[in-house]
């Protein structure tokens, strides 16, 4: 056992060997698996399931992981609303961290944007999870000081962290 995590830890250390591809239907078990070991804040598991499935139906362009073997180690879903896009649910597995596959993530999700129309991207960040700033700021992303982000749930009984 100790030897598969070293060398598993040594493979890290590496140049390693990642697939970035679309993000398909058949991916939700692995992605729910990714967004709960990175710690990610996601809603309760169904509506996560439902809003997953109508993103990679609906922006089937724009929505990748990263897979290193046949293990999802990394996700991000572009979704494009006709006016702005927006970015959700970039997250890397903590082991895979710091190797540049977030910015191939992020990357893979603008560009495929900018095709479909989308001119302005934005994305949201959770005051628990602040240390991901200096990362979008490397990547060209600012802190929109002349808006606030409002929300409204209209099913009622979805619990959702923040709003």
């Amino acid at each position: 056992m100790q030897r598969n995590l070293d060398r598993k830890n040594n493979l890290m250390k590496k140049n390693i060997s990642v697939l970035i591809r679309k993000a398909q239907k058949f991916d939700l078990k692995g992605l729910l698996g990714l967004w709960d070991n990175s710690g990610l804040a996601i809603s309760d598991k169904k509506s996560e399931e439902e809003e997953l499935l109508r993103m990679v139906s609906l922006n089937p362009s724009s929505c990748f992981v990263a897979e290193y073997g046949e293990e999802i180690i990394g996700s991000v879903l572009g979704v494009f609303a006709g006016r702005r896009a927006w970015i959700y649910h970039l997250a890397i597995d903590p082991k895979f961290q710091k190797q540049g596959i977030g910015t191939k993530l992020l990357k893979s999700a603008e560009q495929a944007l900018v095709k479909v129309g989308g001119h302005k991207l934005r994305l949201f960040v959770e005051f628990t999870n602040l240390k991901v700033i200096p990362f979008y700021e490397k990547n060209g992303y600012a802190v929109i000081n002349d808006a606030i982000l409002l929300g409204k749930n209209v099913i009622p009984g979805r619990i959702r962290r923040g709003n």
